[in-house]
């Protein structure tokens, strides 16, 4: 607390609104706080300091930051709240509903689209569904949530590849022994799944790390796998 003075006196208000914020998050023109107890967000403008809380419906659960600084993404247990911070003055707050409890977020490169994950189910009674995902297109609040059906084990990860000259942009789930990719701008479509051992090979190789890239114009992921000294190479010409 600031010592007391005549310009900063202490108020009842100071005293029976607990702060605890979370640790400060960089963005592009702001550093912003999550405050749990109060269910809202601070945001400090660097250039004057001003301060502007923004109220959340729930409690949060999670706070992710979009690439460069482009946005905070706060989930909660019925969905997630996105704040635009392109600029210096903050954009409307956009609020995306879902179905599903998501504590984990990964973005695109470029902060359009965002896929929400990590339903770890656990105990309780209410069942809960740990291969359910959304995505989030961040510029309408549009969300679209499905299962995906030829997992065996929740996505331990999710990278999203920079959007492709023919405007596809895909998302990687990575599990056990395989992955899975989905084409964003149709979320509703089967995924696609790639296995990294034969049916009868009994390793265990695990996807720990996807970079993306593009071979004779097709859109190229390469993966590095525990368990394997190989790396992979996944494309889809068509």
């Amino acid at each position: 607390r600031p010592p007391r003075s005549t310009l900063f006196p202490y108020t009842t208000l100071f005293r029976s609104r607990s702060l605890t914020p979370q640790a400060s998050v960089a963005l592009r023109h702001h550093l912003a706080w999550t405050i749990r107890d109060q269910q809202r967000i601070a945001f400090l403008r660097v250039t004057d300091l001003a301060v502007r809380f923004i109220d959340l419906p729930q409690p949060p659960t999670a706070t992710h930051l979009a690439p460069d600084g482009r946005g905070l993404l706060v989930t909660d247990r019925s969905g997630a709240t996105w704040i635009a911070t392109d600029a210096p003055d903050l954009a409307a707050p956009i609020r995306i509903a879902t179905g599903g409890d998501y504590r984990r977020a990964s973005f695109g490169p470029d902060g359009t689209r965002a896929v929400l994950f990590d339903d770890q189910g656990g105990p309780g009674a209410t069942l809960r569904n740990p291969n359910q995902i959304a995505v989030v297109d961040l510029t309408t609040g549009a969300v679209a949530e499905r299962t995906l059906r030829s997992y065996g084990s929740a996505p331990q990860a999710v990278r999203v590849a920079p959007i492709g000259a023919d405007g596809r942009q895909l998302a990687w789930l990575l599990a056990e022994r395989y992955l899975a990719v989905i084409d964003l701008a149709a979320p509703e479509a089967e995924e696609v799944v790639a296995h990294l051992v034969l049916n009868d090979d009994t390793r265990n190789v695990t996807p720990v790390q996807l970079q993306f890239g593009t071979v004779d114009g097709a859109l190229t992921t390469f993966i590095r796998a525990a368990g394997s000294d190989d790396v992979f190479t996944l494309t889809f010409p068509e």
